[in-house]
């Protein structure tokens, strides 16, 4: 049997460990929804007055600015900030 002592060995090298994805200090992620379709055609009735109905009920009055989350809307002397989440209908008022 032949002696093996003079063979060099590399030493012992642990596998990497894959880093973690950074995460945020308070523990949560933040995440934007946006509609971008119904983004832009409300965008193009700003101005004019909408009848929305949403999942609280429907609201009436003229469409005064469009976030990327939120529209407003001025019912009278009501200023009402409508979340597009709970949109479900939007129908322009013809121009008359």
């Amino acid at each position: 049997m032949e002696n093996n002592y003079d063979v060099k060995r590399e030493p012992y090298r642990p596998m990497p460990v894959p880093k973690k994805p950074m995460e945020q200090p308070s523990g949560y992620s933040r995440m934007e929804l946006v509609e971008p379709y119904l983004y832009e055609a409300l965008r193009c009735l700003c101005g004019r007055k909408v009848c929305v109905t949403t999942t609280c009920g429907k609201y009436r009055g003229q469409l005064l600015k469009v976030k990327r989350d939120h529209l407003v809307i001025c019912e009278g002397q009501c200023v009402c900030y409508i979340r597009l989440q709970t949109v479900c209908m939007i129908m322009p008022e013809p121009k008359c």
